[in-house]
C-alpha cells in the first residue's frame, strides 16, 4: 500500500484481488455496489470537462472573439473562475475550476431548462447506437453473476445488483438489453426503499441526476442541492454497508458524494478510481474529493486506472470471464437461450396466413401457432449453431478433427476462443485452435499470419517451451507475401526475442531481426521504437557490452514523437542505466535521464519507483558518492506494489551497503 498527500491508494491489481477475495467469502446478499460517472462513458458522450468546449460549439460560438467574450461573461458571474491567458479557454488542470465552469455555462448559457434538456439530448443522439467497452464488459460481468454454472461464475456471491450514476445517457440500459438482462431503473431516489434488498435476478439503476428520458435533469448547482438535501441521508447507510468501486466520478457537490461524506467508515472498502498517477491525485482530484479520501483513509483508497475501458476489461479477466464476453463470441447461443425460455405451452395462439400474407411455397400449409414459429427457428438457430464451438467455450473431444461445419467461416470466433485460452495460461489448448485457423481453406491470409504468430508465442510460453516450432512459426509469417508490415515487423521482433531466450542464444540472430524491422519503410512506428529499444537492450548484454550503440539506439527513441509514454519512459531508463555504465560514468546524465521518467505525467508507478532505483545508483556512483539521496530513492520506491524482485533486492542492497555511511534526514522525500 502506498501513501500520496495522506490519500490511501492500492495498485488496480491488489483491489481486484481484494475484490476476488471478498466474492468468495459468504455474503447475504452481493457485496459491491458502483458509482460511475461520465468517465465511464467517454469518450462517446463527453465529460465535464469536454463539454467546456463542446458547449460554445453547440451554441455556435467558436470564434476567439465569441469564446473570449463568453468567459469574461462567465467569470464575472462566477467569482474565482480561472481563465486560460488567451481568454478562450478555461483552466482544465484543476478539476474544482471545472465543475466551477460547467455550473457557469449551464447557469448562464443554457439559461433555460428547455435548452439544457436540448444540450444533453444532443449530446446522446450523437452516440447513435455505439456502446465503450467499458459497458459492454460491465453488461457480461452482471449477466454471468447469476449463473448457476460454476464453470462461468465461480464465486459464491453475486458481485453488484445496484448501480448509481450521474450521467443522463442510455449506455447502461443499452449495454443490459445486449445481454438481455432484465434491470430496474429510477431517477426518484424516494422510490428506493429497497435499498437494503441486493438478493433479486434484476439490476437496479439509479440515476442520480435525472436521465435523458424525463423532464427535469440536475444540472446546475442550485438542482444539484435539492438532490442532496432530499436522498443523502437515505444512501448513506447503504454505502456504509457495501463494497462502493468508483470509476469515472469526480465527485461533485450531489447526493452521492454527499452520502459518501456521511459515511464513518466502508464495510467492504471504497475504491476511488481515476486516471491521474498515485502520486498526482491530491493535486489532480476536487479538493473535495481529496479531503474525503483524507477522513476516510482506514477503508477508503484511491486506485491509478489507465482508464474505464481498460479497467473493466480487466476486472472481467481477473474473475474469470476471459478477455472476450462471451455473448460476443457466439451471439447465436444468446438468441437461443432467450427464445428457449419461451413457454406458450398454456396461452398458445395459432397463426392464421391470409391469403394475401401466404406465399406460393406456404398455399398448402395448415394454419400454424406461436410456439411452431419458435420451434422452427430454434431449430434453424441450432442448425447455425452448428458452425459454432458449444457456448461455455468448451472445444469437441477431438480438437485437432473439427468438421467441416466448424471450419467453415469460424476464423474470428476460433481467434476470440485462442485469447480466451490464453488469459487462462492454457497454452496447448490456444495452439489446438490457432491450428484450426492456419489449415482452414477460407481463412484470410491476415487471419493466417496472426494464427502463427500467436501460436508462435504460445509455444514459447507452454511449461515445457518448444522453441523450434516458434521459430518456424514467426519465419513462415515474414516470408508470406501477403501478411501485413505490422504483422512482418511483429513476426521479426517475437522472432528475435525467441532467439535471445535459445541455449546458447543467437545474439547476431536477434540484432539482424531487430535491425530489419527498424530499415522497414512501412514497419509502424510504435513496431520500430520497440525494436530500437530491444536491439539496444541486446547491445548492453553483449559480451563485451556495446554501450555506445545502446545509448544511440535509446536516443532514437526518445526523439521520436508518435511512440507510446511507456516506450519513451523505459527508452530514458534505460539510457540512464546506460550511461552509468560507461567507464567513466556519466551520472549527470543518468541521473537527467531518470528525472524525465520520474516526472513523467504518464509514467507508472513501476517504471517512476525503477527509475528511483537507477537514479539511487547513480548518485552512488557520484564523486563524492550522493548517499542520502541514493537511500531516500530505494525507501520511496520500496513502497511501490508489484516492483520486480531484482529492483527490491539491488533498492535493499543500496540500503544495507551504505546506511551507516549516513542516515537520511527524511524518510519520504518529494523532491526529484
Amino acid at each position: 500500500m502506498a501513501q500520496t498527500k495522506s490519500i490511501n491508494s492500492l495498485s488496480e491489481n491488489d483491489m481486484l484481488s481484494q475484490i476476488q477475495s471478498t466474492l468468495r467469502d459468504k455474503h447475504t446478499s452481493a457485496p459491491y455496489t458502483m458509482i460511475l460517472g461520465s468517465g465511464f462513458s467517454s469518450p462517446l458522450v463527453p465529460t465535464a470537462s469536454k463539454m467546456l468546449a463542446d458547449i460554445p460549439t453547440w451554441r455556435d460560438k467558436t470564434s476567439d472573439e465569441h469564446l473570449k467574450k463568453l468567459w469574461c461573461k462567465l467569470q464575472s458571474k462566477s467569482p474565482g473562475l480561472k481563465i486560460n491567458d488567451n481568454g478562450t479557454s478555461v483552466d482544465a488542470s484543476k478539476a474544482d475550476n471545472v465543475i466551477q465552469a460547467y455550473d457557469a455555462l449551464m447557469r448562464h448559457e443554457l439559461f433555460t431548462p428547455k435548452l439544457r434538456r436540448d444540450y444533453i439530448k444532443h449530446t446522446v443522439k450523437k452516440v447513435d447506437g455505439k456502446i465503450n467497452p467499458a459497458h459492454i464488459y460491465l453488461a457480461s460481468l452482471l449477466d454471468t453473476q447469476f449463473s448457476d454454472d460454476s464453470e462461468l461464475w465461480k464465486f459464491k456471491n453475486k458481485f453488484c445488483t445496484k448501480i448509481f450514476t450521474t450521467n443522463f445517457d442510455p449506455l447502461l440500459q443499452r449495454s443490459l438489453q445486449l445481454v438481455n438482462r432484465l434491470y430496474w431503473m429510477t431517477d426518484q431516489l424516494g422510490d428506493l426503499e429497497v435499498l437494503t434488498d441486493d438478493d433479486h435476478d434484476f439490476i437496479q439503476l439509479i440515476y442520480a441526476h435525472g436521465n435523458i428520458f424525463k423532464y427535469r435533469l440536475a444540472n446546475t448547482g442550485a438542482d444539484i442541492d435539492n438532490l442532496v438535501e432530499a436522498h443523502a441521508k437515505s444512501l448513506a447507510p447503504y454505502f456504509e454497508n457495501h463494497g462502493v468501486i468508483v470509476i469515472g466520478y469526480s465527485g461533485w457537490n450531489d447526493c452521492c458524494m454527499e452520502a459518501l461524506k456521511q459515511c464513518k467508515q466502508f464495510n467492504m472498502n471504497l475504491y476511488w478510481c481515476d486516471i491521474h498517477p498515485v502520486d498526482q491525485a491530491g493535486d489532480r482530484l476536487r479538493t473535495e474529493t481529496a479531503n474525503f479520501l483524507k477522513a476516510h483513509q482506514d477503508s477508503a483508497f484511491y486506485v491509478h486506472i489507465d482508464g474505464a475501458d481498460e479497467f473493466m476489461q480487466a476486472m472481467h479477466a481477473n474473475l474469470g470471464l476471459g478477455g472476450v464476453p462471451p455473448f460476443l463470441v457466439n451471439p447465436i447461443d444468446s438468441l437461443t437461450r432467450l427464445l428457449e425460455q419461451l413457454n406458450l405451452t398454456e396461452s398458445d395462439l395459432p397463426i392464421a396466413h391470409s391469403s394475401s400474407t401466404k406465399n406460393e411455397h406456404q398455399a398448402d400449409l395448415p394454419d400454424e401457432k406461436l410456439s411452431d414459429i419458435i420451434g422452427r427457428t430454434l431449430t434453424s438457430l441450432n442448425d447455425a449453431n452448428t458452425s459454432f464451438f458449444s457456448s461455455t467455450g468448451k472445444q469437441p473431444d477431438d480438437p485437432q478433427k473439427p468438421d467441416d461445419n466448424q471450419k467453415s467461416s469460424n476464423s474470428s470466433y476460433l481467434m476470440n476462443l485462442a485469447y480466451s485460452y490464453f488469459t487462462k495460461n492454457e497454452f496447448d489448448n490456444a495452439i489446438k485452435t490457432l491450428t484450426f485457423i492456419i489449415d482452414m481453406t477460407d481463412a484470410t491470409s491476415e487471419q493466417k499470419a496472426q494464427a502463427l504468430v500467436t501460436r508462435g508465442i504460445a509455444y514459447v510460453e507452454r511449461i515445457n517451451p518448444q522453441m523450434n516450432k516458434a521459430l518456424l512459426d514467426f519465419t513462415q509469417v515474414i516470408k508470406m507475401q501477403n501478411a501485413t508490415a505490422r504483422q512482418k515487423a511483429e513476426a521479426l521482433i517475437i522472432r528475435s526475442i525467441t532467439y535471445e531466450k535459445l541455449d546458447p542464444p543467437k545474439t547476431r540472430d536477434a540484432i539482424k531481426g531487430y535491425t530489419a524491422v527498424i530499415e522497414m519503410t512501412d514497419a509502424p512506428a510504435k513496431q520500430k521504437a520497440q525494436a530500437l529499444i530491444s536491439r539496444g537492450n541486446t547491445y548492453a548484454m553483449s559480451r563485451p557490452p556495446q554501450l555506445n550503440k545502446t545509448i544511440k539506439d535509446y536516443t532514437t527513441v526518445i526523439d521520436m514523437s508518435d511512440i507510446t509514454a511507456e516506450q519513451k519512459a523505459n527508452a530514458l531508463f534505460n539510457r540512464g542505466n546506460a550511461y552509468c555504465k560507461l567507464n567513466p560514468p556519466q551520472t549527470e546524465n543518468a541521473i537527467k535521464d531518470c528525472n524525465c521518467v520520474i516526472e513523467m505525467p504518464n509514467a507508472s508507478e513501476e517504471q517512476i519507483a525503477m527509475a528511483r532505483i537507477n537514479r539511487a545508483e547513480a548518485y552512488i556512483l557520484c564523486e563524492p558518492p550522493r548517499i542520502v539521496e541514493a537511500i531516500q530513492d530505494c525507501k520511496q520506491a520500496l513502497k511501490t506494489p508489484g516492483l520486480p524482485d531484482n529492483f527490491i533486492e539491488e533498492a535493499r542492497a543500496i540500503i544495507d551497503q551504505h546506511a551507516g555511511d549516513s542516515e537520511p534526514e527524511d524518510d519520504d522525500p518529494a523532491a526529484n
